[in-house]
């Protein structure tokens, strides 16, 4: 999602960039639409994951004086996101960032590259003026009841490579009779603004509902009961009674533990490569039946609620590996069934 509303702001500083010489207006867009000082915002888009579309709806508020915004995303069944842009210090919470208390606490993000300093038209300014190849009016459309002029942007991809796209890529922008930008089309996401010269007041979260970063996903030790319905522990044990040689409780870091069976090549040829992912907390959309996937990195993966183990067999005796790993998702799925 950082990269879809990095792209997004990249061309509301992107349309003063190209073509400037043929359309004034685009030139003066960015300058008129902060100096209305605060402004409602909707973002929406997709992003793609495990094969599947997932739909994101954001709204939210910008504070142009004081350079903040604030917002909540929706992700549909894969749960919610809310930030708050400080500064040069984001804030986030929700179960869609997928480590431990990232949906009742706030997490911060403070260093040189966050968020908050990536959104300075300045800064998106310099990087873009050298992207924009060219600026085309396409027509006039309605956007939200305001007659508005459509522009056409070409953006080199080399030269703005935040927006995560190939080549040159199109853009669209539209803006209003009084130069204030209404709407931006860019990599699959559509920004509207609204409800300009809005009162806003967008403040920090308190600093008891605050964790930074790093102790946040730091690395800890494990405990045998992190991980909800499926516990380290109980995922561990069940592995080694079916045939998987783990001597040790896995390695922690903030949300979630790694754990694989042995490295000696004894225990690998007779088991295969085993390496497991225990979340500690559900994030939202999990199979509450075991649900297997194969590819060209793995012979085996399988995903259970919080849990999901690939195995590499690499042997014409393989699928005997994998029966031993369903067996044990079977014993799994037996123990949390309600």
């Amino acid at each position: 999602m950082t990269r879809l509303l990095l792209a997004v702001a990249a061309l509301v500083a992107a349309v003063g960039c190209g073509g400037v010489e043929n359309e004034p207006n685009l030139a003066a867009a960015i300058e008129k639409t902060e100096a209305a000082g605060s402004s409602l915002f909707e973002v929406a888009g997709t992003e793609k994951e495990d094969g599947r579309t997932i739909e994101i709806v954001c709204r939210g508020k910008a504070d142009y004086e004081r350079a903040r915004l604030q917002m909540s995303c929706d992700y549909g069944r894969d749960g919610a996101l809310e930030a708050i842009l400080v500064d040069e210090s984001t804030y986030m919470r929700g179960e869609i960032l997928g480590f431990a208390g990232a949906g009742t606490k706030w997490t911060k993000f403070a260093d040189a590259d966050a968020l908050g300093s990536q959104l300075s038209p300045q800064q998106l300014l310099t990087t873009l003026r050298a992207a924009s190849q060219e600026t085309r009016r396409v027509g006039e459309d309605d956007v939200r009841g305001v007659e508005t002029v459509h522009y056409r942007l070409d953006i080199d991809c080399e030269k703005a490579e935040f927006l995560g796209c190939e080549g040159i890529s199109p853009a669209e922008v539209w803006i209003d009779e009084d130069g204030l930008v209404r709407r931006i089309l860019v990599d699959g996401a559509t920004i509207e603004f609204y409800d300009f010269g809005v009162a806003v007041d967008i403040e920090p979260p308190p600093a008891d509902e605050v964790e930074d970063l790093e102790d946040s996903i730091g690395p800890r030790t494990c405990r045998p009961d992190d991980g909800t319905p499926i516990s380290l522990a109980q995922a561990v044990e069940t592995m080694q009674r079916n045939g998987f040689t783990i001597s040790d409780g896995g390695s922690c870091n903030g949300g979630s533990a790694v754990f694989r069976n042995q490295e000696s090549g004894q225990d690998r040829d007779r088991e295969g490569q085993l390496s497991c992912l225990l979340y500690f907390e559900l994030r939202g959309g999990e199979p509450t039946s075991t649900q297997r996937r194969g590819g060209d990195r793995v012979d085996a993966e399988l995903t259970l609620r919080n849990l999901t183990c690939a195995i590499f067999v690499d042997s014409p005796r393989g699928e005997a590996r994998i029966d031993r790993l369903e067996a044990a998702f079977a014993e799994l799925e037996r123990q949390i069934r309600p």
